[in-house]
């Protein structure tokens, strides 16, 4: 997969849980419907490090 242009990119950082959940579609749906990318690093069981390590791999277009 290529990576969306950085510079149309709109990096989320966010709870993924249920709750949540409709809120994050709705900012997803206004990013795209904008013409920007929503990235997102979803959560696991994984410490926050490993999230971080995670974002820096979007922002340098690895992921």
């Amino acid at each position: 997969m290529i990576a969306p242009p950085f510079d149309r990119s709109v990096f989320v950082n966010c709870p993924f849980d249920e709750a949540f959940a409709p809120l994050l579609q709705a900012i997803a749906f206004c990013i795209t419907n904008l013409g920007f990318f929503p990235r997102l690093a979803p959560e696991n069981a994984d410490n926050a490090a490993n999230r971080l390590d995670r974002i820096i791999e979007l922002i340098r277009g690895n992921s």
